[in-house]
């Protein structure tokens, strides 16, 4: 392998490298902050199943608020 080829793997390893460190780091804190989150709503009793509206389980915020009735 000349030279110029093992610079261009080393460079792109220098790159890689620290990318690949930043994006555990961020799938680690999203995942600590999920577990903070479901230990915070388990210890005020909320259920944490997912609930079925009109026989989907895709929820919006809407489906959250109660419906007006006049």
């Amino acid at each position: 392998m000349n030279s110029a080829t093992l610079n261009i793997v080393i460079a792109l390893s220098m790159v890689a490298f620290p990318v690949a460190l930043i994006v555990w780091f961020i799938k680690y804190m999203a995942s600590e902050s999920e577990k903070r989150m479901t230990h915070m709503m388990e210890r005020v009793g909320l259920d944490l199943v997912p609930a079925s509206v009109n026989g989907s389980l895709k929820l919006t915020p809407f489906d959250l608020i109660p419906a007006v009735q006049n």
